[in-house]
């Protein structure tokens, strides 16, 4: 009797032209947002639940007065930022378990304007100070992980990366996000390693940091009419 075949280790992430179809294919705003704040980051699912509009630190003036946002100590004076804090008592769900250290992790351009447009129409008077709401059943919510679930289930489904019944070695997962930018951001390792929680400081200081960052970031942009397709 033939064996059955071993199950598949090896977890598929997506091209780098996969994604961006993916995001081509994903305009609301805050999914949009949430997409590319993994691909652009690597941050954990609950991570990103996690988010306060008081992780935020940006340079949009519009932005900063509408939220009353200040630039806080943590932040550089000038690069747009956001802080990855540890998980405590004050949040709501687990991290990723090797993050060392709170982590401020740069905002290259394309997030900043996909961030910029969610919050033109985040929920007004939430009961919540999450950077990331519901704006369905939920409406005005902390996002929890399952809804960032069931939204990447939906949202890689119309792009062709996710299948029912293909498990989530096959299929596009927060995990497989941060697989992504772990593979395709061409930086100084130590950076890439900071920015995803492996280590406790980074290797420059952090206005070089966020300089390197916004140099090197791959663009998801749409895919140009002119660019060859495979």
């Amino acid at each position: 009797m033939p064996e059955a075949p071993a199950e598949q280790s090896t977890r598929r992430v997506p091209s780098l032209r996969e994604l961006r179809k993916l995001i081509q294919l994903t305009p609301h705003p805050p999914d949009h947002a949430v997409l590319l704040t993994f691909a652009k980051t690597g941050i954990g699912r609950g991570e990103l639940c996690n988010l306060d509009l008081s992780d935020l630190s940006l340079t949009d003036s519009d932005i900063r007065s509408e939220y009353d946002l200040i630039r806080p100590d943590w932040a550089p004076e000038h690069r747009p930022v956001f802080r990855i804090r540890l998980p405590d008592i004050s949040r709501e769900y687990p991290g990723r378990r090797e993050r060392v250290s709170e982590t401020i992790v740069p905002v290259g351009p394309e997030l900043m304007t996909a961030l910029r447009r969610w919050l033109a129409i985040r929920p007004e008077g939430a009961a919540t100070n999450a950077l990331f709401l519901s704006t369905s059943s939920n409406w005005g919510q902390r996002v929890s992980p399952p809804m960032i679930g069931k939204l990447l289930e939906q949202d890689a489904t119309r792009a062709g990366l996710y299948r029912k019944g293909a498990g989530e070695m096959n299929n596009l997962t927060a995990y497989t996000l941060r697989r992504f930018f772990a593979e395709n951001f061409p930086t100084d390792q130590q950076i890439r390693d900071y920015i995803l929680g492996r280590v406790s400081e980074p290797p420059v200081d952090l206005e070089q940091m966020v300089e390197q960052y916004i140099d090197r970031i791959y663009s998801l942009r749409e895919i140009p009419s002119t660019e060859p397709t495979d």
